[in-house]
């Protein structure tokens, strides 16, 4: 049964001046300008989101297109990127936010059938357009200066410092997941065994997830959100046994 999570930054769209926490949501820095996109994007649909900034300089929450470098800051590629740093935003519409300009949460309201992006906060609000067409992510990252604090993302994973604007849906489409499991797993001899188990895409050959079987039962499973025909290798044990390779080809996860 598929397993859905709330969106998070991509690891793979990160700017190499910046740091993805283990809980997918934080992002730190080194010096230089950067950005993460999230994993998932809308083109259709009103959105709320909330991102934190604990230093007010240099972090910006903003929108992206699935072009603009992530070896920016938002908003600095104006066409493609939308940023906003004390008070300012940058690219798409432009303009004032001056009543933004503290520290601590920020609403992000996502009108992507009107093209616009709400910033907010308790007191104050701003509105700019998103110039692009296409597919819209969310952007976190900073500009070049300091180094200090952090930005982390809302986007369901807790509750809300902010009402939801009437009308959005809250959150982001969420990540979903897929469970990939086949038969149990046994050791030579025909008994259940605990065995590296490697899922590799079958068209590439490229790894996706790994995991280890159940010493008792030999059972195991995988969560990805690939859906594509699997190969799965179960090789030695956690203690390094040697086992002859057992294979399960064209797994599907469901």
């Amino acid at each position: 049964m598929p397993v859905s999570i709330p969106t998070g930054w991509n690891p793979s769209a990160l700017g190499s001046v910046l740091t993805l926490n283990p809980d997918g949501v934080t992002l730190t820095k080194t010096l230089g300008a950067g950005f993460a996109r999230s994993i998932t994007s809308v083109t259709t649909g009103k959105w709320y989101v909330e991102i934190l900034r604990t230093t007010l300089s240099t972090w910006m929450p903003g929108l992206s297109s699935a072009s603009n470098p992530l070896n920016q800051y938002p908003g600095q590629s104006g066409s493609t990127s939308i940023g906003m740093e004390n008070g300012t935003i940058y690219g798409g519409g432009g303009g004032g936010a001056g009543g933004l300009a503290v520290t601590g949460w920020i609403g992000l309201a996502v009108d992507a059938d009107a093209r616009k992006l709400t910033y907010s906060n308790a007191s104050a609000s701003a509105i700019t357009s998103i110039p692009w067409s296409g597919a819209i992510y969310l952007a976190g990252g900073a500009d070049s200066g300091a180094t200090s604090g952090s930005l982390k993302l809302n986007a369901g994973q807790t509750s809300f410092a902010y009402s939801v604007p009437s009308g959005y849906t809250a959150g982001f489409p969420a990540i979903v997941f897929y469970q990939l499991t086949g038969p149990a797993v046994t050791d030579d001899s025909g008994a259940p065994a605990q065995r590296a188990i490697w899922a590799l895409r079958r068209d590439t050959m490229v790894p996706i997830a790994n995991t280890l079987s159940d010493a008792t039962t030999g059972d195991w499973s995988i969560l990805t959100a690939y859906t594509g025909e699997v190969l799965v290798l179960c090789l030695d044990d956690a203690s390094g046994t040697q086992y002859n390779l057992l294979a399960f080809d064209r797994v599907l996860a469901v």
